[in-house]
């Protein structure tokens, strides 16, 4: 609608120019002063009419800005009650002894996975021990070396030095200590 007023008060004040220049022309003064108070009326309307499509423009983007933060008031509003609730459900020394009881239960898992782990490894430790045992012969075999006789009598050497007090001890220690662990779990 305003685009529309716009354009005919632009058309009105290029007629109302033609007219001051034909006036003048013309040689009609008189008529020329009445037509150019009369342009210049057009062109306070003309402004009055940009200005309050200015404060239109205003008013309107306020307005949205008002609506946005009424929504926003009320999705906080809703998010306290929410949390209102979350928190009066929530018993601190409840959440603290779950939390314990799940560390607890972790460590359990953890040990159990680490001795799982542990005997796999073991096991299958065995097999590639017997393995690389076999290939290294082959080897040795096909170079000329007997690592059978070499072997047994490195494990003679070994087994002809007892080992020391201290070591059973901390062998015995560390013994204890996993039977520990295995009665806490």
């Amino acid at each position: 609608y305003q685009r529309r007023v716009h354009g005919d008060l632009e058309r009105q004040e290029k007629q109302i120019q033609a007219e001051i220049k034909k006036a003048l022309k013309d040689g009609n003064q008189a008529g020329a002063k009445v037509l150019a108070k009369s342009l210049i009326q057009l062109r306070k309307q003309k402004d009055k009419l940009l200005q309050s499509k200015a404060t239109m423009t205003s008013v309107s983007t306020h307005m949205h800005s008002m609506a946005a933060t009424q929504k926003m008031t009320e999705a906080m509003g809703s998010a306290a009650k929410v949390m209102g609730k979350m928190n009066a459900q929530i018993n601190p020394a409840e959440l603290q002894k779950i939390m314990m009881q799940f560390e607890k239960q972790s460590e359990v898992m953890n040990m159990k996975e680490e001795m799982v782990s542990d005997g796999i490894d073991a096991a299958m430790g065995d097999d590639m021990d017997e393995e690389t045992e076999d290939v290294v012969g082959q080897v040795l075999d096909e170079i000329g070396i007997d690592l059978h006789s070499k072997l047994t009598d490195a494990t003679a050497r070994r087994t002809a030095f007892p080992e020391s007090t201290e070591d059973s001890q901390k062998l015995d220690d560390l013994s204890e200590r996993l039977n520990r662990l295995k009665a806490n779990t």
